[in-house]
């Protein structure tokens, strides 16, 4: 049976809790405050309630910046910009978390995620899909490993997931949908591009951008971008990217989207 990915939305930000009021009155948020003044995640002092453990919602807006960069224990869900600018640089170790927020209040402002390096396991990964507005959500991965189970991106605000080089370690996932305002890109080096390997689908609404930037790479061969297996659901590709919404700067080249074997290529021209 075909899986609703709108019911699925929905499911999601009623176990998520967030609310269009933010989370004052929420007894399992425990936002981050700096205060030991070193930005990095595992010191205790730098949270109102100590290091996020699980069941707890880890926020972190005000501007903050903050490094992820040794294991830490699994919490239950992070929050990164409400309102707010934030920026989560992961560099090392391991997060493991039910829910994964970039971008969820209104407002003027950008919430990214950066990882470079050690292993973030996201569950729900969320950018720019929870409250309509003119805040943007980024999640830019150019090492590392990332696991979800799924990902939305650019569904309710301006969302954009990047995939940047060859140097990243595993990327993977079950269901990935870019909504109306979201862009997923990728950035090849010399070498390519991380393949984004998703279990199931990919989901591209009408509106949804693809981006590839060939400009670094050497190759002159088809580079794949995405492979879907479909799992369960009676598509690989459900949906494609529209023409008028795919970009290719560096290079002369076509995006090949294919629905049976569930692969977006890139096919360059020769130089």
């Amino acid at each position: 049976m075909k899986l609703s990915l709108n019911k699925l939305m929905v499911t999601v930000l009623a176990v998520g809790g967030l609310a269009a009021t933010g989370f004052a009155d929420d007894p399992k948020v425990n936002p981050w405050n700096g205060q030991a003044g070193d930005g990095n995640w595992a010191t205790a002092g730098n949270w109102n309630e100590g290091v996020p453990a699980a069941g707890q919602r880890a926020v972190i807006t005000g501007g903050n910046t903050v490094t992820v960069s040794s294991e830490t224990p699994a919490t239950g869900s992070i929050v990164v910009g409400n309102g707010t600018a934030a920026t989560l640089d992961m560099t090392g170790g391991k997060l493991t978390a039910e829910t994964t927020h970039v971008s969820t209040y209104q407002g003027e402002y950008t919430a990214t995620i950066n990882l470079s390096g050690g292993q973030l396991d996201a569950g729900v990964l969320m950018v720019s899909a929870n409250g309509e507005g003119s805040q943007s959500g980024v999640f830019n991965m150019s090492g590392g490993t990332l696991t979800f189970k799924f990902a939305f991106v650019g569904t309710t605000a301006n969302g954009q997931f990047i995939i940047q080089g060859s140097k990243a370690e595993k990327l993977i996932g079950n269901n990935l949908q870019v909504g109306k305002t979201g862009e997923l890109k990728f950035v090849l080096d010399a070498n390519g591009v991380q393949k984004l390997y998703l279990n199931s689908r990919l989901i591209p609404n009408a509106g949804a951008k693809l981006t590839v930037d060939a400009t670094a790479y050497k190759g002159n061969g088809p580079v794949t971008l995405v492979e879907a297996k479909g799992g369960n659901a009676d598509t690989k590709l459900d949906g494609q990217f529209e023409a008028g919404n795919i970009t290719i700067i560096g290079r002369k080249g076509t995006v090949k989207q294919d629905a049976e074997t569930g692969e977006v290529s890139l096919i360059l021209e020769g130089r």
